[in-house]
């Protein structure tokens, strides 16, 4: 989150800004969201329900406000598995690019998402099996979810700190 928010060290109010950066990230969850819900197949008004689920769950709003790790960390994880079945149904570059970035940021905010990438096989095997390719549509699906684990332990490993031991 530290790196997240080190531009707005550039603006003198740096409060209201950092907050709306902080909506900012949430709409874009909310819009990933619903977008996501749209590609699993949900109807228009389940996925609206899903995005008016997200907004208002209280947690939500108040790590929002107090501008936590955790809605970032919400937002990249959305962002990152909405894409990763979008190149899973289209396998246009640029959506597995987003994938990796996004899934592979995710856990430097908060390390349990790096379950995140299990989750990803899963959809894979799963979205394999659907389209009647399991097993070479899954292995294919592999190496981007691996490049994303190896960017976080690059990040985790370029960012430590001398002399800590990483447990």
């Amino acid at each position: 989150m530290g790196y997240f928010l080190l531009p707005v060290l550039a603006f003198i109010a740096s409060e209201p800004v950092i907050h709306l950066l902080e909506l900012m990230v949430l709409f874009s969850a909310v819009i990933a969201t619903v977008s996501l819900a749209l590609r699993l197949g949900g109807t228009d008004f389940e996925a609206r329900g899903a995005g008016m689920l997200l907004i208002t769950f209280p947690p939500v709003l108040a790590m929002t406000n107090t501008v936590m790790p955790d809605v970032l960390v919400m937002a990249l994880s959305v962002i990152g598995m909405e894409r990763f079945i979008a190149w899973l149904d289209g396998g246009k570059i640029a959506n597995i690019g987003a994938a990796v970035i996004a899934l592979g940021l995710a856990p430097f905010g908060r390390p349990h998402a790096i379950g995140l990438i299990g989750v990803a096989a899963v959809a894979a095997l799963l979205h394999g099996r659907k389209s009647g390719r399991a097993p070479v549509h899954a292995w294919r699906a592999m190496l981007p979810l691996g490049i994303a684990g190896a960017l976080f332990a690059g990040l985790t490993f370029l960012t430590r700190e001398n002399g800590t031991v990483m447990a």
